[in-house]
């Protein structure tokens, strides 16, 4: 049997606009959206999921992901995370980067997609790490709301997908 699998993308949070406060009720319904969107996933027969590691969205479906093989205690489910290049989170807070380890400890895989020897635009390399996601998925969930003049990875990998035909779950995060 085929594993199938899914990838996730979505915006950093301060393109929300509750940007850190993840307390805040709009984001705490994103989030729940994102469980059902996973659990969706899982009763599709999708068991691999590839996260991207950035803080934000990344992070929240990472956690999701993990929450749910827990919660279900569900071995055959795994995570990967997509690590567009060494070194990437240098960055990130000292909470996001003590996140992202309890992530990375609790995936089931890493993949370095942009190895060192790569010296290609830092911005390249995260889009090198979208297109490896999506290139080794079925199914594309994005926390997205498309606006006319967008621009971003977010959009680039939306775009991306619709052009390798796969399955597109778009969650809005508005309430819209």
């Amino acid at each position: 049997m085929e594993t199938k699998t899914c990838c996730f993308s979505g915006h950093r949070p301060k393109a929300f606009p509750w940007k850190y406060d993840e307390r805040d009720p709009r984001c705490v319904r994103l989030k729940g959206r994102i469980a059902e969107a996973i659990e969706r996933a899982v009763s599709d027969g999708y068991t691999r999921f590839i996260a991207g590691g950035a803080a934000g969205v990344d992070m929240w479906c990472a956690e999701a992901v993990i929450a749910y093989k827990k919660k279900h205690k569900r071995d055959d489910i795994s995570l990967v995370l997509a690590i567009p290049f060494l070194d990437y989170a240098v960055y990130f807070s000292n909470a996001e980067k003590a996140r992202l380890i309890k992530i990375i400890d609790a995936s089931d895989d890493r993949i370095l997609v942009s190895p060192e020897e790569d010296r290609s635009h830092v911005t390249l390399k995260y889009y090198k790490r979208n297109e490896y996601m999506v290139d080794n998925s079925q199914r594309l969930i994005a926390v997205f709301e498309p606006r006319p003049g967008q621009k971003g990875g977010t959009k680039y990998t939306v775009d991306y997908a619709k052009k390798a035909g796969i399955e597109l779950v778009l969650i809005p995060w508005s309430g819209k």
